[in-house]
């Protein structure tokens, strides 16, 4: 900071002396995540994933694809691509190969109406590491329906070898998908469908919540029918998830009937690997101006109840 301090107010000559004040640097607040530009377009959104050779699930992620056609005269593919140089350079197909992971043809499920016009892929990252490499990848859709084909790109996938720091501040929810989700094209009933994703984001906060039984007897006296405690989880998701990412996490993923998360934020009280829970609310939605995208709070309890202390049998 810098002043100027007049040696006399009405000087007959103008005279002044400068003094420079010691003062900190103050930087401007980020807020989870939030991009600053105010573009008129929204920022790429990038899903982390990794791969390790160690074959540890852990430390190894996998990405799910599905898709729908209208008639069994459509038809779909998909095909991997990654960039290179600036450029994007196609790696592999994906129709009808189990290299890279699972292929879905048509025809996989036919229990339910439409479901046979179901494709899609189980995508191992470990094998695309193996095959080509750490980069930034995504998956290359063209559906013919109607006689007419259209493009669809997924997401940027930045695929690394696994590190501790590098997978930080970050947390893995894996769904099992079964029944049918209103407004959604897909029925999953019978599915047994399988889907994975990687967050920036925080799960814990572990707090123990007391629900008793109890009545008064003849004297008075409080006696214990059956005590539990229920373990209550917060789950933050603190980088902005866009458009398709958003509505596929939250009004699909989160409706699952199985949900396991995976935490691996290092400055935390406890490792939680694979825990099933079950969502109770959204706690809170932080949504901003000239942003495109949104993050989440949302209160979750472990799926086992079997925490609880009861006087009969």
């Amino acid at each position: 900071m810098v002043t100027t301090q007049l040696t006399n107010v009405n000087p007959e000559t103008l005279s002044a002396m400068e003094c420079q004040l010691e003062a900190c640097v103050v930087e401007r607040p980020t807020t989870r995540g939030l991009c600053e530009c105010r573009c008129s377009e929204q920022c790429v959104f990038k899903l982390p994933v990794f791969a390790d050779t160690s074959g540890n699930a852990r430390k190894n992620d996998n990405s799910d694809f599905l898709f729908r056609l209208l008639s069994s005269f459509d038809t779909g593919t998909m095909e991997l691509w990654k960039y290179e140089n600036g450029t994007t350079v196609k790696k592999a197909d994906l129709d009808a190969t189990n290299t890279y992971g699972t292929y879905y043809a048509l025809g996989t499920w036919t229990q339910y109406p439409n479901q046979e016009l179901y494709f899609g892929y189980f995508l191992e990252w470990l094998k695309v590491f193996n095959a080509f490499g750490a980069g930034q990848y995504f998956v290359k859709t063209q559906l013919t329906i109607l006689a007419v084909t259209q493009t669809i790109n997924s997401d940027i996938f930045v695929l690394n070898q696994y590190e501790d720091y590098l997978a930080d501040e970050t947390i893995k929810i894996k769904t099992v998908q079964n029944g049918q989700v209103r407004r959604s094209q897909f029925d999953f009933t019978g599915m047994n469908w399988n889907q994975e994703i990687r967050l920036k984001g925080f799960f814990g906060f572990r707090t123990p919540e007391l629900q008793t039984d109890r009545y008064l007897d003849e004297d008075y006296i409080t006696k214990q029918v059956q005590d539990e405690i229920v373990d209550t989880y917060t789950m933050e998701i603190n980088k902005f998830m866009n458009g398709s990412v958003c509505e596929d996490f939250i009004y699909s993923r989160m409706l699952a009937n199985e949900i396991y998360v995976t935490d691996y934020n290092r400055c935390t009280t406890e490792e939680i690997t694979d825990l099933r829970v079950v969502l109770e609310e959204f706690s809170d939605v932080y949504e901003y101006r000239y942003h495109s995208g949104r993050a989440y709070e949302m209160k979750f309890t472990e799926a086992a109840k079997d925490r609880f202390k009861r006087n009969f049998k």
